[in-house]
């Protein structure tokens, strides 16, 4: 009976213990834990020859098993797996214990020319690196996706312009030049419950996606994105998480420059972070602290975690008799939950779609906690690939798309790392798009997010006229607009726009 995706995520696979030796050594190498990612990286090692595998030594002998969900995440990567896994072995009819037994194969083989691999770079990561990347025919800086756009410095940029609908008064057709020269990617929608928003949202997120093929983060803070009625994740294609039941499997305190100076910058910006956190209770004393303990986590551990950091704190705070404190306790509340294994790169993680459901069961610290770090962990990424390539025009490639639904749930806290995108990441290719229900959501911010916007737009909502006027200029009433209707600013002129009837 030929396989299915679900048979590949229900079943269970194992190698040798010899290989899984090999791979165990590789992982302490490179600094990772978790035992799936030398699987993979050694499966699709040995798929980049071009024979089957052979039978290896010690078949009889084999290791703890991993289950599937956790060798091939989800359906997709299960179903892009068992599609080269085929192809390479020259059958289309593959019954599970065929592909289990390739599995077990490749993966054998893969652990054995990787320990090769790393041996003729001498240890070095970068070298090791870039023969794997010459090896899966990629470059070694990155990827460029369809449509011109990917994280890395090679994509190639094109006009992208999406239909916004048409000029109330002249019926002309409304369209937002997104990465024109002059024009800011980011973008600001809002709108009173069932006017349209969350699905004018989707039409702009899926007619970028398909045009660019940008990797979408999205979170989703009511978590019914997913729902049949709107089904964003099978839009874009996302792989959905939600740190209620399972990690962000993202290294989101990942450092590429392990100097003394960027680690001194990490903790302080993390301590900033937290810090602003309502009620996290952190006075001088404590910041002090916690920026020295953060620092001493990141040089002891790599890959590093909350978790980590956490208990550096404990540790310092023992050691200077110290009772917890709002510190400790801020700290002790997001590691309540693995909010985040570090089984991804920031280059592997943003390189992907993502749907990351926040919905209010979780904690407010929690929610915002999550928010903030991301936003950082993108922050730093697109800061070390640099400036994304302008064409002669000017239009400038897309890296990422960042999108935060129900954005007035975590707007009236300090978000300086969500500011700080939308301030430096238009020239790295980086683009926002916040989602909230009244244009006076934004008062609360501290930063001013709507400053950087290229497209604000406003479906009927109650809002204060001070807040609307300063979007949309004297005369603007967002609470007598129309079935369909919006008042939309790309750059300085507002008018009033039917985007859907």
């Amino acid at each position: 009976m030929a396989i299915t995706v679900v048979d590949v995520l229900g079943a269970q696979y194992q190698t040798t213990r010899a290989a899984d030796a090999k791979c165990s050594e590789l992982l302490r190498r490179f600094g990772y834990k978790h035992r799936y990612f030398a699987a993979r990286l050694a499966i699709a090692r040995s798929l980049s020859l071009p024979d089957s595998p052979p039978q290896e030594d010690g078949e009889d002998d084999p290791a703890t098993p991993i289950r599937g969900q956790q060798l091939f995440r989800d359906t997709a990567d299960a179903a892009a797996w068992l599609a080269i896994v085929s192809e390479a072995a020259g059958k289309d009819d593959l019954t599970l214990a065929d592909f289990k037994k390739l599995i077990a194969r490749h993966w054998g083989r893969g652990a054995t020319l990787l320990m090769q691999d790393w041996e003729d770079a001498k240890g070095d990561l970068s070298t090791f690196v870039a023969k794997l990347a010459e090896l899966a025919r990629l470059p070694a800086e990155g990827y460029t996706s369809r449509g011109g756009v990917g994280l890395d410095r090679t994509s190639v940029p094109a006009a992208v312009s999406v239909p916004i609908g048409e000029d109330a008064a002249t019926g002309e057709r409304v369209v937002w030049a997104v990465n024109a020269k002059g024009s800011a990617p980011h973008s600001a929608l809002m709108g009173a419950s069932g006017k349209g928003k969350t699905t004018t949202a989707i039409t702009l997120l899926r007619a970028l996606h398909e045009a660019t093929g940008v990797p979408v983060i999205v979170f989703d803070l009511k978590a019914d994105l997913t729902q049949p009625d709107k089904a964003l994740d099978r839009l874009l294609g996302a792989s959905v998480v939600s740190p209620r039941t399972a990690p962000i499997p993202l290294d989101v305190l990942h450092l590429s420059d392990r100097s003394q100076n960027e680690i001194t910058i990490a903790a302080q910006k993390l301590c900033d972070m937290l810090s602003a956190l309502k009620g996290s209770g952190f006075g001088p004393t404590q910041k002090n602290l916690f920026v020295e303990a953060a620092e001493r986590a990141l040089r002891a551990h790599v890959p590093c975690t909350l978790e980590h950091v956490r208990n550096s704190l404990r540790a310092l705070y023992d050691e200077q008799g110290r009772n917890p404190d709002g510190a400790t306790n801020t700290l002790d509340g997001l590691c309540r939950l693995p909010l985040f294994e570090p089984s991804l790169s920031p280059a592997e993680f943003f390189r992907r779609s993502w749907i990351i459901q926040l919905p209010d069961a979780l904690s407010q610290s929690v929610r915002v906690s999550v928010v903030t770090l991301i936003a950082e962990a993108l922050n730093r990424h697109l800061s070390e690939l640099g400036d994304a390539p302008a064409d002669a025009e000017g239009n400038r490639a897309l890296r990422v798309m960042f999108v935060i639904d129900e954005a007035h749930n975590v707007l009236e806290t300090h978000l300086g790392a969500v500011g700080h995108l939308l301030r430096v990441s238009r020239s790295r290719g980086g683009a926002v798009m916040l989602i909230s229900q009244r244009p006076d959501d934004f008062d609360a911010a501290d930063a001013d997010f709507l400053a950087d916007m290229g497209l604000i737009l406003s479906f009927q909502t109650n809002a204060k006229a001070k807040s609307v006027e300063r979007l949309f200029g004297k005369g603007a009433n967002v609470a007598t607009l129309g079935r369909g209707e919006a008042w939309v600013k790309m750059g300085e002129a507002a008018r009033r726009v039917v985007v859907w009837r």
